[in-house]
This record gives structure tokens, sequence and C-alpha cells, in this order.
């Protein structure tokens, strides 16, 4: 039994980086189907051509770049983890869950800066690498999930330092 919507919500809350996970595994294994069994190899040569390596560079830019933008996050939040308005969540049993989305999502981005240099390298523009396009779709799917998952942190914390006391108040 899957349960009501507030016990799915709640499931979801407390196992989120694992369900994500498993969603992009999900959504990949479909895409390696279409791609070795329904002739999107085939579309993807054709849309992309000769343009592939560019494909790439331009999506290893993007993770490095991710990369540096959620260091960046991840150490403004450790410089504010100290300050007054931040003692809800340094003495929540979900800080640690804080850090390890931070965490994976920084694991997950080097590893689709891995893919994508992969991709790169052994480029050949001639036939598609199947098994390294599917790498950086897998890759690629489970980092925007950790980004996303960032950037909703973020912006909570953005609203937790913003409020005024007055409005805390009330």
């Amino acid at each position: 039994m899957i349960g009501t919507g507030k016990q799915m919500w709640r499931r979801w809350q407390a196992h989120y980086l694992c369900i994500e996970f498993w969603s992009s595994v999900a959504i990949s294994v479909g895409f390696g189907v279409w791609l070795t069994r329904c002739g999107g190899d085939t579309v993807l040569h054709e849309a992309l051509g000769e343009r592939r390596g560019d494909l790439y560079g331009i999506l290893a830019a993007i993770f490095a770049s991710l990369f540096g933008s959620v260091l960046t996050v991840a150490s403004i939040t450790i410089a504010m983890i100290s300050l007054d308005r931040m003692k809800l969540i340094k003495e929540s049993p979900t800080l640690s869950t804080l850090g390890a989305t931070y965490i994976s999502a920084i694991y997950w981005l080097l590893f689709s800066l891995l893919s994508a240099l992969l991709c790169l390298w052994f480029e050949n523009g001639l036939r598609l690498n199947i098994g390294l396009v599917i790498l950086l779709f897998f890759s690629t799917s489970v980092t925007v999930f950790r980004v996303i998952r960032v950037v909703w942190i973020m912006s909570h914390l953005i609203r937790i330092m913003t409020i005024s006391r007055r409005e805390n108040c009330d």
C-alpha cells in the first residue's frame, strides 16, 4: 500500500536522496533502452552530427561552474550555521541531512564533469559511444536532482536569514 498524500510526502522527505537516485536510474534505463533498442542512437547521431564534442565540452563547463557554485553555497551555509537565527537548524536532526545533500551534490557534479570529459576524450565523430552517453545521461540526471535540492535548501536558508524578528514573533 502506498499510503496517503501526507504519508508519501513524509516518506519522500525522509528518503529523498535515495528516491532521486533510483528515479535517475529508472530514467536512464529508459533512455538506454530507447538508445539501443528503438533507434535512439541514429536519432542522436543525426541530430548532433559532428557537434557531439561541442555538447560534451559545454556540459563539462556547466558542471565545473555548478561545482564551484555548490562549494560556495556549502561554504556560506557553514559560515551561517553559527548565527543565532540558525539555532533551530543547528540543533535539528536534519543538519546531517543538509550536509549529506551538499556532499552528494558535490560528488555528483564531479562525477558528471568526469563523465562529460570522458565522452569528450573518446569522441571520434564517427559513431556514438553508447555506454559513455548513457553514463553521462545518468550522472546528469542525478546531478540535476541534487542541484535543484541545493537551490531549494539555499532558498529556505535565505528566508530564515532575512525574516525580521518581528515576523518571527508573530
